[in-house]
This record gives structure tokens, C-alpha cells and sequence, in this order.
């Protein structure tokens, strides 16, 4: 396949300037699909910070928005589950470890380990992730 995901973040400027607006977003981010050999692409999701404003916090949602894309993408985590659920957690931050990847590799696609997560994350509870994602399921 010759087509990339790329997550671009912009700060909202107007936002920043009038902090008396409070339904605008602080920043947006959009998911581009763009195809390398034509050169034509898809917007194909856009997302919204109430907050992020700065470089420093423009620069980890991009990446945690990229991660998440890429979560999805293989389907670990809590999006392994196919609950519908998941699907309310397209800014879920996760966070990922690159040690012991062997180890844990099953528990990363295991539905039953994910779907209590995701039923509690719903519902808003403050329950923390099963388990850090291991980088390795995401590019296997």
C-alpha cells in the first residue's frame, strides 16, 4: 500500500485570544490519509482539545493521538475487544513499553482483559489501564 496516516495538530488562535469563548477548542487535530503515488488525500477524522495550546502540549497529543490511530489500526488494547464501547475511546491516551515483549504479547489482543476497562472507562470510572500496550503488537 502506498497511502500513510498522518496526524496534524494546529492551536486555535481565535481561542486563545478571547478566553471568554468557551465552546471553542484550544486546539484540533485531524487524521490525513495520503496516497504517495497520486499525491490526493482523505481527512478522514477530525478531533478537538478543549486545552492544549502550547508546543509542549500540542506535541504529546499529536502522539498520543497517533498512537491511539495505531491501536486501532491492529486492533490491541481495549480496541482487540470489538465492544462497542471502544469506539468512545478515539482520545483514550494509552501509553506503550518496549520491555518484556514477549511476555506479553497475548495480553495485549485479549478481549476479556480489555472489555471490564472499557466498560468502566464508559461508565466514568477513573480505572487505569489493564496494562501498558507493548510496542512490539503494534507493528506486528
Amino acid at each position: 500500500s502506498f497511502t500513510l496516516v498522518l496526524v496534524v495538530v494546529f492551536s486555535n488562535k481565535e481561542k486563545q485570544m478571547h478566553q471568554a469563548t468557551r465552546k471553542v477548542p484550544s486546539a484540533l487535530g485531524v487524521y490525513v490519509e495520503l496516497n504517495t503515488i497520486n499525491q490526493s488525500y482523505d481527512e478522514l477524522r477530525w478531533m478537538q482539545h478543549p486545552s492544549a495550546s502550547d508546543a509542549a502540549s500540542m506535541k504529546q497529543w499529536c502522539d498520543a493521538l497517533a498512537l491511539n490511530w495505531r491501536m486501532r489500526k491492529c486492533r490491541v488494547g481495549p480496541f482487540c475487544t470489538g465492544h462497542k464501547g471502544s469506539q468512545q475511546l478515539q482520545t483514550w491516551v494509552g501509553s506503550t513499553h518496549e520491555v518484556n515483549t514477549n511476555e506479553d504479547l497475548d495480553d495485549d489482543v485479549n478481549a476479556e482483559l480489555w472489555t471490564e476497562f472499557i466498560d468502566q472507562r464508559n461508565k466514568g470510572g477513573k480505572i487505569s489501564s489493564p496494562k501498558d500496550i507493548s510496542a512490539s503488537s503494534l507493528y506486528r
